[in-house]
């Protein structure tokens, strides 16, 4: 057997065990989520599972490893394209909200952090976190500051603090109230023109 088949087996079994770890945390929320119901869902050994996580909270990690590289992968092709950059902005803002695949994680996730046992840890984790996604946001505001489509009146470090704050405040609130009492797409159009005024967006029309 060759080692790249045997490297891909593993992933696949990998991404297996990561899924049935969601399926839990969507079903019975973090606190309540145990090792054994992640092996019966996904239907391994009870070694076969540990040979990877050994525990529900790495698998935790690696699922938000997982959702961070998927949006990091969203900027690095809007990079890439030859699309607008603003564009993208716009394609982003129009998922603000919670989605059905992820609401559940948030949740979960929420128990995680909320939870009092080792809040320094956890905060630095999350922190870790946010500013891995506002580099990614600044690395892709900076590009079209480089085209010239983008003439920002704040620093770009601040402005995708912003985006990353208010896209996930409004996410969260939407899990808590809904997205209609929440009017998302209204605060997403609102946000999107405070936006395109504080990078001063260039239409392609006018270079």
């Amino acid at each position: 057997m060759s080692p790249k088949i045997t490297e891909e087996r593993r992933e696949d079994k990998r991404q297996l065990i990561l899924q049935a770890a969601q399926k839990v945390f969507g079903r019975v929320g973090y606190r309540a989520a145990t090792m054994k119901d992640v092996v019966e869902e996904s239907g391994l050994s009870r070694g076969g599972v540990y040979l990877y996580f050994g525990s529900t909270e790495e698998m935790l990690h690696a699922i938000l490893d997982q959702i961070d590289e998927r949006d990091e992968r969203f900027f690095e092709q809007a990079i890439a394209g030859g699309g607008a950059a603003w564009q993208a902005i716009e394609q982003l803002l129009g998922q603000m909200g919670a989605s059905e695949v992820e609401d559940s994680l948030t949740i979960a996730l929420m128990e995680y952090y909320l939870d009092k046992g080792r809040n320094e840890e956890k905060r630095r984790v999350q922190e870790k976190r946010y500013e891995r996604v506002v580099a990614f946001v600044s690395a892709f505001l900076n590009k079209g500051v480089e085209r010239g489509e983008f003439q920002p009146l704040l620093p770009v470090d601040t402005i995708a603090r912003m985006i990353v704050s208010v896209s996930e405040g409004v996410h969260i609130d939407s899990l808590i109230i809904g997205t209609g009492p929440l009017k998302v797409s209204e605060q997403a159009a609102g946000f999107s023109m405070m936006l395109h005024h504080l990078l001063q967006v260039k239409n392609r029309e006018e270079e």
